[in-house]
């Protein structure tokens, strides 16, 4: 492993991340992978973060130079470790989100690399990792926690979404209410908290935040012009990891609410799903429908993004920004979502993207869509205008070092 330059002056953070930013293929990764090499202008980074896999670690790896020090840290994942984690978040009483985050591997890195002279501040990535925010704080380092979603309302909403005799909803309610007194007690001890929106902010000033600062995500834009191939019948794509719950539920309601209003009409059709680890529910009800497709995860949605007629956000529960409707709006691909679905994001309704949370009304809006030439281009001509002065990658640079100039010297 290599170690900073011999002789090297400049400040270091210890960046403490769930997931390694390794590609750009997920939001948290994407968020991740744009402050480093923001805060790389300035300081050196000890990067701690978990891995699941082989090829996850070389690709982690791979990152190393002189100023980005690297320490992998395995974490595994299964359904008898998620019972064992459920057992100890209740007798620990933690949330369970964060109780199957906490491993002896990553108290151990986190202790010895915050602990070093060079440290100036520690950065942790998410909720599910403030766990280890009072290991920094006994090393007397400044601590910026990075929230990528106010996650106790997200966990709420997900629970309320369940039927009310599913063991699923107790869990998830249940957790909920563990994870608002977490949350408010990492905001508070926390010298510094991100936010991806000022939405976001506004409440974890209300939960007791000493500081809070907006950084957006950051979207590259790929040109002026997309060029669409002309097709018989339009695509109605889904996009989203799967294993997340609002993702996979909210494909399922689209599935079973919207498309049956969708069948029997002039407009020709197909649905697209694509996202890592489908459950086997939504692979079954793909089996019964010969007009929907899951393809599980896609390496590059360059082709997917350029062939789809328009962007469905069917969730139910969502918070933070969204980051497949900034990959649309990219790519100047027409979007409909909920309002859980778009929350975060400041467009205005008609005029960005279309809003709809009752199925009949979503069903007319993918409707209206695939006949109306003049809406779709006015809607991406609106997104891509939106995404490209909103969340541009200089502006989120100049956000996150201006933001640990300020918890720094203060």
């Amino acid at each position: 492993m290599k170690t900073p330059l011999p002789g090297s002056r400049r400040p270091r953070l210890v960046f403490v991340a769930q997931v390694p930013p390794t590609s750009d293929g997920s939001g948290p990764k994407r968020r991740n992978r744009q402050i480093i090499q923001a805060l790389l202008d300035t300081y050196d980074i000890r990067l701690l973060a978990f891995v699941r896999s082989r090829d996850e670690h070389d690709s982690l790896m791979a990152l190393t130079t002189d100023q980005l020090v690297v320490t992998p840290v395995w974490l595994w994942r299964s359904r008898w470790l998620d019972v064992w984690h459920l057992t100890r978040s209740l007798l620990l009483r933690l949330p369970f989100l964060v109780a199957r985050d906490w491993t002896e591997a990553m108290e151990r890195a986190v202790r010895e690399a915050a602990e070093e002279a060079e440290t100036v501040a520690v950065h942790i990535d998410q909720l599910s990792m403030a766990c280890y925010l009072p290991i920094a704080k006994a090393a007397r380092r400044i601590v910026v926690v990075d929230e990528h979603n106010v996650v106790w309302t997200l966990v709420a909403e997900v629970g309320t979404s369940y039927r009310w005799w599913s063991p699923k909803r107790l869990v998830a309610l249940r957790d909920a209410r563990r994870l608002r007194r977490f949350e408010a007690e990492i905001c508070a001890k926390a010298d510094l908290v991100l936010a991806v929106n000022t939405a976001d902010a506004a409440q974890f000033t209300e939960m007791g935040a000493k500081s809070v600062r907006v950084v957006p995500i950051a979207m590259p834009v790929t040109g002026d012009e997309v060029e669409r191939p002309e097709v018989a019948m339009s695509t109605v794509l889904i996009i989203g990891t799967m294993y997340y719950p609002p993702n996979a539920i909210g494909a399922m309601w689209f599935l079973n609410k919207v498309l049956p209003m969708l069948r029997g009409t002039d407009s020709q059709l197909r649905v697209l799903i694509v996202g890592a680890r489908p459950p086997d529910s939504l692979l079954a009800a793909a089996r019964v429908n010969s007009d929907v497709r899951v393809l599980g995860y896609v390496e590059d949605l360059e082709y997917v993004f350029r062939t789809a007629t328009m962007l469905a956000v069917p969730l139910l529960a969502g918070g933070g920004t969204r980051v497949k409707i900034l990959e649309a709006f990219a790519h100047r691909l027409p979007v409909i979502a909920t309002t859980p679905g778009y929350r975060g994001l400041d467009v205005v309704p008609g005029r960005e993207l279309l809003v709809a949370d009752d199925p009949r009304d979503f069903a007319a809006s993918v409707k209206e869509l695939t006949t109306n030439a003049a809406l779709r281009r006015s809607l991406a001509d609106e997104g891509y205008r939106f995404v490209r002065t909103s969340h541009a990658l200089a502006e989120t640079a100049a956000a996150v070092n201006s933001a640990y100039s300020f918890v720094l010297k203060g």
